[in-house]
């Protein structure tokens, strides 16, 4: 019995520390915060709305992307020209799934986000 109980107890100590975050949560960056994982869908919404956004597949049909996933922010501007991140005050560069209608990983992508407030933010291809 006690060595069940000290199982349960490891498991929930497990789970509290392995949560994944919430999709509310916001990470701080020495510009301020990084973009919430709603914010940055807001901006991907945007964009495909405003038609800023377009994904070429050069080798066949491929879905269009429906919703992101963030994962690896970092402070600054990512130049696909040079392959590297420069310091600037309102850019974030984050590592972006894209995901299908099913939350699908379709491809992955290094993506950029301009603040244009504070709690608003522009979704930017390098």
């Amino acid at each position: 019995m006690k060595s069940f109980i000290l199982l349960m107890l490891l498991i929930a100590s497990w789970m509290a520390v392995c949560a994944p975050a919430s999709a509310n949560d916001y990470f701080h960056s020495a510009n301020g915060t990084y973009p919430s994982q709603i914010q940055a869908q807001d901006a991907y919404d945007k964009a495909k709305r405003d038609n800023t956004v377009q994904f070429v597949n050069w080798l066949g049909v491929r879905p269009e992307p429906m919703d992101i996933r963030l994962f690896a922010c970092k402070d600054g501007y990512y130049s696909h020209l040079s392959f590297q991140t420069y310091s600037s005050k309102n850019y974030i560069t984050c590592k972006v799934a894209f995901l299908d209608g099913w939350s699908k990983k379709v491809f992955s992508e290094t993506i950029n986000f301009r603040r244009i407030k504070s709690n608003s933010w522009e979704f930017m291809i390098p």
